[in-house]
């Protein structure tokens, strides 16, 4: 889908919460996505799912995919580090 028809629908259908720390700002949402990006590192804790948190790391192999994990959030605090350190070396051996 084109960036612009994304934006687009997100106008119209705005962003639905799934849980009380989902992201429904546009805003706070895009600014989330870009520090991301600049890490390299997408993460989110119960955005989606209650007691649920998950990382992502995109991989580049000519054409771009991802390769993620989900964790849960009372382990989070203490393996984040550790999870996203070997999610990062693991997208760098596919890369």
């Amino acid at each position: 889908m084109a960036p612009n028809l994304r934006k687009a629908v997100l106008e119209e259908q705005g962003l639905r919460p799934f849980t009380s720390n989902t992201i429904t700002d546009q805003g706070q949402l895009s600014h989330e996505i870009l520090v991301s990006a600049r890490s390299g590192v997408f993460t989110e804790q119960e955005q989606y799912r209650p007691e649920v948190c998950c990382a992502a790391v995109l991989v580049d192999q000519g054409r771009t995919g991802a390769i993620g994990l989900s964790s849960s959030a009372g382990r989070w605090p203490q393996l984040n580090r550790v999870l996203v350190a070997q999610l990062t070396n693991r997208a760098s051996d596919l890369a």
